[in-house]
């Protein structure tokens, strides 16, 4: 099986928060594991400059993509599905960073999983009064039912992911771009695309997706947990 780690970013701010934390992962991942960054059209190349990533994709940027900053990560997962000649993918964010070596029995989980990722810190939904929960779970005009208050909310800075999962990315990516769930990030539109995808779901360990640092964490985010 063919593996990669991806990064996506766009804006200098965050292609040199990607090349940073990279860094970082690039000291805990062996040799057949590709590191890869996916990129805008137009990103000065002289930010990458001895970059730790052993591919570097760019894209056009939708203008779309401006004010739904996150439709362009989805994107990034769609193309590695449609495009790149590998089996199993391990998506981070620009600020995430793999501590250790023994993250990548992640890897393992695909043997078993189509996905895996781990619960949302705060789940946004039970901020809201519950008569107005659909809102934040359900579209207008969907024929599916709401999604069930018990299903939790997932994190999507860290999305272990095989190319099985195309379709839940562009269920994802609809969702988010149209506004159809009501929710301040992209976690509430993919919360109910994975709901209703029927791909076998895998659920992190917390240390595998930590975003207080602690020491033994196998995958970390640079900030830390913050109450909405």
């Amino acid at each position: 099986m063919k593996k990669a780690i991806i990064y996506s970013a766009h804006g200098e701010k965050y292609v040199k928060e990607s090349i940073e934390f990279a860094n970082q992962t690039r000291k805990s991942i062996t040799n057949d594991i590709s590191l890869i960054l996916h990129t805008a059209a137009g990103t000065d190349f002289n930010l990458l400059n001895n970059s730790p990533f052993d591919i570097i994709i760019t894209q056009e940027m939708n203008e779309v993509f401006i004010d739904k900053k996150f439709g362009f990560k989805i994107q990034c997962m769609i193309h590695s599905c449609e495009a790149l000649d590998f089996d199993q993918f391990l998506f981070l964010d620009s600020d995430a960073r793999i501590m250790k070596p023994g993250a990548l029995e992640v890897f393992d989980l695909l043997n078993q999983f189509d996905i895996a990722v781990a619960h949302a810190p705060v789940r946004h939904v039970f901020f809201h009064r519950p008569e107005l929960s659909n809102l934040y779970s359900h579209p207008k005009n969907d024929t599916h039912p709401p999604v069930p208050l018990c299903f939790p909310e997932f994190n999507t800075g860290v999305i272990l992911f095989k190319k099985t999962c195309i379709s839940l990315f562009k269920k994802w990516q609809e969702l988010y771009l149209n506004d159809l769930i009501k929710h301040p990030h992209d976690q509430g539109s993919f919360r109910r695309a994975v709901y209703f995808s029927n791909l076998r779901i895998a659920t992190l360990a917390p240390e595998y997706n930590d975003r207080r640092n602690k020491k033994g964490c196998f995958i970390s985010h640079q900030r830390n947990i913050k109450c909405m």
